[in-house]
């Protein structure tokens, strides 16, 4: 099966169990990126074609989650030497 590289507004919407209105205010406001295919984009009806790439960016933009602080290393403890205490 092929994977899909484009997602539509209403796809989207459902994808993100919102109105597609909300979708359409995320393209409006450049928050979300997208592709307009219309063929005379300033006359006809907008067609857009959201990027799954794009998608991910956003979702990440949005995810409550904070990215992880990173890993401070910890010396190993040497075997050879002896504690007298």
């Amino acid at each position: 099966m092929e994977e899909k590289l484009y997602m539509t507004p209403p796809a989207l919407a459902k994808r993100w169990g919102c109105n597609c209105a909300k979708v359409l205010a995320f393209l409006d406001s450049g928050e979300l990126k997208a592709i307009n295919l219309a063929v005379n984009p300033n006359g006809q009806k907008k067609r857009w074609r959201i990027p799954i790439l794009e998608v991910e960016i956003f979702e990440e933009k949005r995810s409550n989650q904070k990215p992880l602080p990173p890993q401070k290393r910890r010396r190993k403890k040497s075997t050879s030497a002896r504690e007298y205490f």
